[in-house]
């Protein structure tokens, strides 16, 4: 990785981490409000190819973190808009925004990040 830090690559460890487990550990306003207005608005545009490929050119993502993170973001587009998955219980305890914290925090691990 280089040892530029573009904030480009910032902002996509500060959305990864809006979908990692560590916001469990916050207060339920906190986690609707990260994940309803911060994930919602930024996913997005952080996890979108053209910012990934432009993090690829500049080698702070490899090829390997690129893909899981389109994947991630299918992921997230399946799910953030569904009423049934935009709640406390939901993003507690539903599986599939579980599994999305699991691979948030998989692809944070890869990146050297901590998860704080």
């Amino acid at each position: 990785m280089n040892n530029k830090v573009d904030s480009a690559y910032i902002d996509l460890l500060d959305t990864l981490k809006f979908c990692s487990s560590k916001i469990l550990d916050l207060t339920d306003i906190a986690i609707e409000y990260k994940i309803l207005e911060d994930l919602a608005l930024d996913y997005d545009i952080y996890f979108h190819e053209s910012t990934l490929d432009y993090l690829l050119s500049i080698n702070m993502i490899g090829e390997d973190v690129y893909f899981q993170i389109v994947d991630l973001r299918e992921k997230i587009h399946c799910i953030i808009n569904v009423d049934e998955k935009r709640n406390i219980y939901a993003f507690r305890n539903d599986p599939l925004w579980l599994d999305i914290y699991a691979q948030s925090d998989l692809i944070l691990q890869k990146l050297g990040s901590d998860l704080r």
